[in-house]
């Protein structure tokens, strides 16, 4: 499918469906969700995540039974990049030596890049994994409407009702 990904009708319905343009009244329409943490498939991280976004996203109507593995992959990525970032701090904050003679730099207090015995400079491994579990994090963030900019079309509270084309005119001529 090219072009951009369709809304959900919930995310239109939020924003107030500023194209006007008909709302798919045919979408599949799932039960509402239990926002309790599945047991045993989290870690501590993840959990922490959950509980704070699924009560959010119940109470705003856009969580539902099928979006469940959605928030779940969204947790996991949060609890993945903050173990990446522990674990740079941690080695930032000690000299690493192995067979290679390999020093961890410290940048704000992070090892980010080592330099080796011969001098080249190598990135840490964990930094490749938090940043690509950051990005991941930001995508399932946008797709639940959890970023600013996915966030600055929601509209909440009662919908804007559309003027009749006698209102818009009067509002026209007399201000």
């Amino acid at each position: 499918m090219a072009g951009r990904k369709p809304k959900p009708t919930a995310i239109k319905q939020l924003q107030g469906n500023p194209g006007k343009r008909p709302l798919n009244n045919a979408e599949p329409q799932y039960p509402d969700v239990n926002v309790r943490v599945p047991k045993g498939k989290l870690p501590k991280d993840a959990q922490l995540m959950w509980r704070a976004v699924a009560p959010l996203l119940a109470s705003a109507g856009v969580l539902t039974e099928a979006d469940l593995p959605a928030l779940e992959m969204l947790s996991l990525h949060y609890a993945v990049a903050r173990a990446a970032l522990a674990e740079m701090i941690r080695d930032g904050h000690k000299k690493i030596i192995d067979d290679e003679e390999r020093e961890y730099t410290i940048s704000e207090g992070i090892a980010t890049t080592t330099t080796t015995a011969d001098g080249s400079i190598k990135k840490h491994p964990a930094a490749s994994v938090f940043r690509e579990n950051s990005l991941a994090f930001r995508g399932y963030l946008g797709e639940f409407g959890l970023t600013p900019a996915a966030r600055v079309k929601i509209k909440v509270g009662g919908q804007e009702r559309e003027q009749s084309l006698a209102e818009m005119l009067f509002e026209a001529v007399y201000g």
